[in-house]
């Protein structure tokens, strides 16, 4: 998310305006995915249903089918904004 945000014109490992690691900033999201979904993390696997709906819509859930781009991150947000310790959904 960074990136979209910053002076940076290229995607590289490191901002070359901002010095920003976009390579650490990737590896920790993915590692909060994955160890997320492995525990069954309700607002993630509700990430991964909003993200199924976008790639994948004629095997989504009406719900998620037809998303513009910004409303699929602010769906996103929304999911992480339920973010919770516990496994319910």
């Amino acid at each position: 998310m960074q990136f979209t945000l910053s002076k940076d014109s290229a995607l590289q490992r490191q901002g070359t305006a901002t010095k920003i690691d976009y390579e650490d900033d990737f590896n920790t999201y993915l590692k909060y995915l994955t160890v997320s979904r492995s525990e069954n993390k309700a607002s993630v696997k509700e990430i991964f249903h909003i993200w199924n709906g976008y790639f994948f819509p004629s095997k989504a859930k009406p719900t998620t089918v037809g998303l513009a781009p910004s409303q699929m991150v602010n769906e996103v947000f929304v999911a992480l904004g339920d973010d919770n310790d516990d496994n319910t959904p």
